[in-house]
């Protein structure tokens, strides 16, 4: 399909866009998979925007469906505010207090 240049219906590959708030709108992590509802999902990070790909040939499911990129369609962004999920903030918890990042932090404060 791709390597033939041709891009598939939007539902095939379909991609939703967040748009991070501050203070957590900076944040660069490495791509990663994840189930969204149960549908195989990637998650990649593009500086203040991150976008969710669904890798799974189910549906992709409520509310994003109605929230995926297509041709010829409004692009549609979802506000997030990292702070308010419960898991986003366990994985900022772990980066930030892992011991390489506390001494670099702290050598920071310090200068």
């Amino acid at each position: 399909m791709l390597v033939e240049g041709q891009p598939g219906a939007p539902e095939e590959f379909s991609v939703t866009l967040c748009k991070l708030t501050p203070p957590l709108d900076q944040m660069f992590l490495d791509p990663h998979t994840e189930l969204i509802d149960g549908i195989n999902a990637c998650r990649i990070y593009l500086g203040t925007y991150v976008a969710y790909i669904k890798l799974d040939k189910r549906p992709t499911p409520p509310p994003f469906g109605q929230l995926i990129l297509r041709p010829d369609s409004m692009l549609k962004i979802v506000a997030r505010d990292m702070r308010e999920s419960r898991a986003e903030m366990k994985v900022m918890h772990t980066i930030l207090h892992s011991p390489q990042n506390a001494l670099r932090w702290q050598a920071k404060k310090a200068t």
